[in-house]
């Protein structure tokens, strides 16, 4: 007598039941919330105008459900990020790609009442993952990445999003539509590897792109912020410490930027 076949095995929860399993069992100081996305509002697209590069957007006849993906942070992201980095141990800056505890945190106070949004150097799309699942449009994504293969994956997840394959330093060259200013900015790029003129170029390029009173988050595994403080003066920024992700590995930092005074 045969035995009767065996069960299929239970799926993985998805990313925001994990996320909201971890809510309940985190203290409040990380302020873990969970919110559902929103419909995308339009289309993006990335595309040469006359001598030089500019982002333009077109209106979609619909709204579509636009489900948060929940791909990024996998087994298969970390052998990727492995990869890249030992193609390019100065350009990808991480061995791993930055754990959910952290884009959690990085990603807290920002929703889609933030307009758009731009991420600096998001990798595999883990923080990317985070901003749709709290609200976010694909399509009030900017997201600014130089590694091509990384590039051809956040293509691939966040089809929505204007992706622009440059050094971050270089988004001050980039045309925008007049008044099209990001409300919020995501850095996930290792500052620290980078020279302080470099810093400065991108901290430069992504403020020169942000409202007046928009903020810029970043986070670290050292003891200070990764924006050097003669690199804040020059800029009229200023950085606060905003919390600690210690379910990272390992924890890390995470500092708002914000403006404090204009500059030329």
């Amino acid at each position: 007598m045969s035995s009767a076949p065996a069960s299929p095995p239970a799926p993985d929860p998805s990313f925001l039941e994990r996320d909201r399993t971890m809510a309940s069992q985190e203290p409040d100081t990380l302020s873990w919330r969970t919110r559902l996305c929103l419909h995308p509002k339009s289309s993006a697209r990335f595309t040469l105008d006359g001598g030089g590069p500019t982002i333009s957007r077109g209106t979609s006849g619909g709204r579509s459900l636009d489900p948060a993906p929940s791909w990024a942070g996998g087994w298969q992201d970390n052998l990727r990020f492995a990869w890249e980095w030992l193609r390019d141990p100065v350009g990808t800056a991480a061995v791993a790609p930055s754990g959910r505890a952290l884009a959690s945190l990085i990603t807290r106070e920002i929703d889609q009442t933030s307009g758009k949004v731009l991420e600096l150097g998001p990798g595999t799309g883990i923080f990317t993952e985070r901003l749709v699942s709290r609200g976010v449009d694909q399509s009030d994504l900017t997201l600014v990445e130089q590694n091509p293969g990384f590039v051809r994956l956040l293509k691939q997840r966040f089809p929505r999003a204007t992706i622009l394959e440059i050094d971050a330093a270089a988004l001050g060259l980039i045309r925008q539509p007049r008044g099209d200013l990001f409300g919020a900015a995501v850095c996930g790029l290792g500052l620290r590897n980078m020279p302080v003129g470099h810093i400065e170029g991108i901290m430069r390029s992504a403020f020169s792109r942000m409202l007046p009173d928009a903020a810029l988050y970043l986070f670290t595994y050292g003891r200070r912020c990764s924006v050097p403080a003669e690199v804040l003066e020059r800029l009229g920024l200023a950085a606060e410490h905003f919390g600690i992700a210690l379910l990272n590995l390992p924890p890390a930092s995470v500092y708002r930027i914000v403006r404090v005074r204009n500059i030329q």
